[in-house]
């Protein structure tokens, strides 16, 4: 159920365009650098129930201070990305009929048994389409 809850709050970021940066902002209306319960329950309740957004904002607010931090929110939205890519990959590789050493040299270019930084970044970027 939390993960669903999770792919809204990024989706919704993604939708919107927003930064990080710009996604605090808009949250943090009162300006103080944190965002509270009622402040993220305001901008989230577009695209969530109010028990969906109780829920996330427990999940996010790692301290248990009840409130979010730019921080927080950052390990979270990163979180959701990597796990939506991890999905992605594993969707790519059971449709393809690759084995997992299969699926390694389509992205090893140079053949060198290694994925270099790049070719992971290549690796990665496919992925996440």
């Amino acid at each position: 159920m939390l993960l669903a809850i999770k792919k809204k709050l990024h989706a919704y970021v993604v939708r919107k365009g927003y930064s990080l940066n710009e996604l605090v902002a808009i949250m943090d209306r009162n300006g103080d650098k944190e965002i509270s319960l009622a402040e993220f329950m305001k901008e989230t309740k577009t695209f969530l129930e109010e028990s969906e957004a109780v829920e996330l904002f427990k999940a996010i607010d790692n301290d248990n201070t009840g409130t979010l931090t730019a921080d927080e929110i950052t390990i979270e939205l990163a979180s959701i990305r990597a796990s939506l890519i991890l999905n992605k990959i594993k969707e790519s590789a059971a449709s393809s009929n690759l084995s997992p050493q299969e699926l390694f040299e389509t992205y090893d270019n140079d053949r060198s048994g290694k994925m270099e930084v790049n070719e992971f970044g290549q690796f990665l970027d496919q992925a996440a389409q």
